[in-house]
């Protein structure tokens, strides 16, 4: 099963472009394919990042940032698994 397709429109510098539109030709692949295959290659390998390297420490955003994240709520579903390791980390303890 293929997965859905999103349009979204990016700016990118004209010699990234230059190089892609190269090899779209070279594969005969669309440009759209190659964006799409380079993206779908390369973020697999952020799953191993650690986060300290992902998301900036708290002290350096500004504050409008703070604040988005502290209005942020999980999705039901991790709200669900936490509210599930509360009850367990009670029982437990």
């Amino acid at each position: 099963m293929e997965d859905m397709t999103v349009a979204v429109t990016l700016d990118f510098p004209e010699s990234v472009i230059e190089k892609a539109k190269r090899f779209s030709g070279a594969t005969q692949q669309t440009f759209e394919e190659v964006l799409a295959d380079v993206l779908e290659i390369m973020l697999p390998m952020l799953e191993d990042t650690p986060d300290s390297l992902l998301y900036p420490p708290v002290s350096r955003l500004a504050d409008m940032e703070v604040l988005h994240l502290a209005d942020a709520k999980m999705d039901a579903t991790q709200n669900q698994r936490l509210s599930a390791l509360q009850t367990k980390g009670k029982a437990t303890a």
